[in-house]
């Protein structure tokens, strides 16, 4: 895969959802395992499926065209399944 293919201002990051994304890449993740298994590295459509879908801007500003998300702080999410 060329860097000269990849748009990285493909994704549109305002008001996304990220996780029903994540839950769409899900079968080409399954179809892909043993590849990335037997590689040790992904394959390039996954990576442009990752790359279209905005998972590598993920906490880079909006300014640059990223969805400037916050990380959880460690333990925050065995604390919210807690608490329901």
């Amino acid at each position: 895969m060329s860097s000269a293919s990849l748009d990285l201002r493909r994704a549109e990051t305002h008001g996304t959802d990220y996780v029903e994304r994540a839950r769409q890449l899900a079968p080409l993740l399954t179809a892909a395992a043993d590849e990335i298994e037997a590689r040790r590295e992904l394959p390039d459509r996954v990576v442009e499926a990752l790359i279209e879908r905005g998972f590598f801007r993920l906490l880079l500003p909006r300014s640059l065209g990223g969805a400037e998300l916050q990380p959880r702080p460690p333990g925050a999410s065995g604390r919210i399944r807690a608490a329901r």
